[in-house]
């Protein structure tokens, strides 16, 4: 099938190349050798793409067919996605480091030391969960390698963090080995999987800084109703009808619910005089925030305590701590201890930027 279609792909992009091929920008995209990092950052798929939208009539429905045409013929999708092999898709984000990275990197750090230094202060603990780029975890799926600066970068992040007075547990390590037996990623996705929050909730269990603090309470985990998920990855290759060229990888999503031992998943929605409130606080993006992927579950699950979640989607990990401080500040939060989810990849970002919401973070 796919032979067919790479065969009519050809023939009918050779139709639209020699409507276009005029343009100074597409004949030096497909006949002059172009540096590396172009390859990487959809830079020859953004100049044929632009090439076609100015040139041809009937741009939008062909864009499906130029989309496929240029990932057969250069395993490359849209600007801001990086091809694996066997279907694996990667953020073009865990491959960049500019200019502006190092000054970001170092102004966030800064903001996270604020930060434990506040919370200190008050006596509530603070935990980050360091979360690897999915490029390190599985590198043996990336068809391109990262630049050096990549090398060793959790673990020197990692220790920026501890000096803060942070716990920050190690998450790299039990990921890699869980990878081993079960994707901790989604393989077309930004986000992890269900399992891979699953080994990271554990992980911040067994170093957890205030367990004495919080107060325990017993829940069981129940799986719900499978769901099917297109990664959003998937946007940045939009291959319309060719989608089939993609090696197909598991799209269905289990999400785990947490229950009250006995009870049901509302029970702490009850009359407040009969519960305690939650004493842990969950801060961070979309990893957190979004139910599909469980992890307020799961973290409920393996600490034995109940978790009240403030992340947010679409906005990064600092935006949602800067709203956290501010209703600590304010008197409307109390508890005992903050778990701040960071995934590594957004800490040489600029924190005052929105996240994109393509990459729902």
């Amino acid at each position: 099938f796919n032979g067919a279609v790479m065969v009519a792909l050809l023939v009918g992009g050779a139709g639209m190349s020699g409507y276009v091929f005029v343009t100074p920008e597409l004949r030096e995209a497909v006949t002059k050798p172009l540096p590396a990092k172009q390859y990487v950052d959809g830079k020859i798929t953004a100049t044929i793409e632009s090439s076609y939208e100015d040139e041809l009539p009937i741009r939008r429905p062909s864009g499906a067919a130029l989309n496929a045409l240029t990932y057969s013929l250069f395993g490359e999708g849209r600007k801001g996605v990086v091809v694996g092999e066997a279907g694996w898709l990667f953020s073009a984000e865990e491959y960049d480091w500019t200019e502006k990275s190092d000054a970001n990197l170092e102004a966030n750090l800064s903001y996270v030391g604020e930060v434990a230094a506040a919370l200190q202060e008050r006596g509530i603990a603070l935990q980050i969960a360091l979360l690897p780029e999915k490029a390190d975890i599985y590198a043996e799926h990336l068809l391109k390698p990262r630049p050096a600066a990549h090398q060793g970068k959790y673990e020197r992040i990692r220790d920026s963090l501890i000096a803060t007075g942070a716990t920050v547990p190690d998450i790299r390590g039990p990921m890699r080995d869980a990878s081993a037996s079960s994707p901790v990623f989604f393989p077309t996705d930004t986000h992890w999987s269900v399992a891979g929050a699953g080994v990271v909730a554990t992980a911040l269990a067994q170093d957890f800084p205030a367990r004495a603090a919080v107060g325990a309470a017993e829940f069981e985990l129940k799986p719900g109703a499978p769901v099917h998920h297109d990664g959003d990855l998937k946007k940045f290759i939009d291959l319309g009808p060719f989608g089939n060229m993609l090696p197909q990888t598991e799209e269905m999503v289990t999400p785990m619910v947490a229950t009250t031992a006995g009870g049901s998943v509302d029970d702490f929605l009850g009359d407040a005089a009969d519960v305690d409130l939650p004493q842990i606080a969950l801060v961070g993006t979309s990893y957190s925030a979004a139910p599909i992927w469980s992890f307020e579950s799961l973290l409920k699950g393996a600490l034995g305590a109940d978790v009240v979640n403030y992340s947010e989607e679409g906005r990064g990990p600092i935006v949602p701590m800067r709203s956290f401080m501010e209703k600590l500040e304010a008197g409307t939060v109390e508890v005992k201890a903050v778990i701040w989810e960071i995934p590594l990849r957004y800490l040489d970002d600029d924190a005052d930027v929105e996240t994109p919401s393509s990459s729902s973070v």
